[in-house]
């Protein structure tokens, strides 16, 4: 019994931390960066060598095709993790299939975890059981399983090839 209330514990804290804050974090949004923002010279004869790259998630075991999922890149060990308004980038798309890819794409070479929720009611946000264990899908990237996601076990180096990853998704209750 005491294992059983340590996991559903458990549950509720990593679902507080990945509620965060309201629907106005599930837009899509960047964090500015100078290096995209400027232009080759215009006497270089040389191509460009690509600064970005991108990541390909593939979104395993969706329970139904109701409603978004919902998939958050984090880039600072620092911030709260997860959390919704914490995310360098939060990407929404509607769910057609069980299995679904999303792709995210301007991304600098660097460190990175991704959180995917399966917003079931599209409302942008997390929904909860009151005694926190989450009523909507979750899925994290990297060895992220266990009592709390952290940054440092979620997370995965993007160098200078593109890279594809597979999260798997798991239903509470």
């Amino acid at each position: 019994m005491s294992t059983m209330r340590n996991l559903i514990l458990a549950i509720c804290v990593v679902c507080l931390a990945i509620v965060g804050a309201g629907p106005s974090a599930a837009t899509d949004q960047a964090a500015p960066s100078a290096a995209t923002d400027q232009a080759a010279p215009a006497s270089s004869t040389e191509p460009a060598t690509p600064t970005t790259g991108k990541i390909t998630v593939n979104i395993e075991g969706l329970e139904n095709t109701k409603g978004n999922v919902i998939v958050s890149v984090y880039n600072d060990p620092e911030k709260k993790f997860p959390s919704l308004p914490n995310a360098f980038k939060n990407i929404t798309e509607p769910i057609k299939a069980a299995n679904m890819q999303v792709v995210i794409e301007g991304l600098a070479p660097g460190e990175y975890a991704i959180g995917v929720i399966h917003d079931e009611n599209a409302d942008g946000e997390l929904k909860t059981w009151f005694f926190g264990p989450p009523k909507e899908g979750v899925g994290m990237s990297g060895e992220a399983g266990g009592m709390m996601p952290s940054f440092d076990k979620s997370k995965f180096t993007l160098a200078d090839k593109d890279l594809e990853l597979t999260i798997k998704m798991k239903y509470i209750l």
